[in-house]
């Protein structure tokens, strides 16, 4: 039997007529949207064709403003799996999340403070029994840029650190994780186009090297088309071989479809697999 889990969201938020926007400032890209449905297949090999297959349904309900207030996930049999609930409140500079069971029973808690700014300083994580299990500290620049974000566990003691910089138009170029002992762990650069939309990312090992043992893939490239919606996802491994790529499309901005291939050769020759596919519908306000 599916577990139906309804989770209870309260936020406490900074008091302001900009409430529904995003945290950044930036516009909320779901104002006006009032349901978000979401289907999920897979695709399975019949005698070399490949046929979907429903896996999961997704519905996102949201207010006026665009804020999450309900999410429904169904099984590939129609079934409720899971359920949230989102509320919210307003509070000075704090902003509470907290999960629960359908019995009112606590599963988690995230608690978050911001600057007058509107910007996260700190994010603390903790378990059922309201035990804390991580902290993360933010700093900034002078021109509100993040540039130290550190993971600390729950003796207090730090685990990671990251550290990000900057061009003169504000993108982030680079990012720097660190491990506990301070050394330098992965890197990660970033290139833009004239509008300063992300056109390749790149992951690299602490001697500069192209890292691909994590995923499979290292390299990024994406492609844009009209209104700046992204088109394409692309991914290379460390020698520059094509492993996936995620086809983006819209209607009137809106993402209505999105397919993920993998990239293997077979009989020697490259092939393209079918791997995932999402549908997007909404009904708007």
């Amino acid at each position: 039997m599916n577990k139906i889990l309804l989770l209870i969201v309260s936020f406490l938020i900074i008091l302001s007529p900009l409430f529904g926007q995003k945290k950044t400032d930036e516009p909320n890209l779901k104002k006006g949207i009032k349901t978000e449905t979401v289907l999920k297949y897979g695709y399975e090999d019949k005698f070399g064709k490949y046929e979907e297959v429903l896996e999961d349904k997704f519905i996102y309900q949201y207010d006026f403003n665009g804020n999450k207030v309900e999410y429904l996930r169904y099984d590939s049999t129609g079934s409720l799996s899971w359920r949230y609930i989102y509320k919210y409140e307003l509070n000075e500079n704090i902003f509470i999340e907290s999960t629960h069971k359908t019995d009112g029973s606590l599963l988690s808690k995230t608690i978050k403070k911001n600057n007058s700014n509107r910007k996260i300083v700190e994010k603390s994580e903790f378990d059922s029994k309201e035990f804390l299990k991580k902290r993360f500290i933010y700093q900034y620049d002078s021109k509100g840029d993040l540039i130290d974000e550190s993971w600390y566990q729950s003796d207090g003691l730090l685990k990671w650190k990251t550290v990000y910089w900057y061009d003169s138009n504000k993108n982030m170029v680079k990012e720097e994780l660190y491990k506990s002992d301070g050394l330098l762990y992965v890197y990660v650069f970033y290139k833009y186009d004239s509008n300063n939309n992300v056109v390749e990312m790149s992951w690299h090992d602490s001697e500069g090297n192209l890292n691909d043992r994590s995923r499979g893939y290292c390299i990024f490239i994406y492609k844009y088309g009209f209104n700046e919606n992204k088109l394409e996802e692309i991914r290379y491994d460390s020698e520059n071989n094509l492993k996936e790529k995620i086809i983006f499309n819209y209607n009137m901005n809106r993402l209505t479809e999105e397919i993920k291939y993998e990239y293997t050769f077979k009989f020697g020759k490259l092939q393209e697999i079918p791997k995932r596919k999402y549908i997007y519908e909404y009904m708007e306000y």
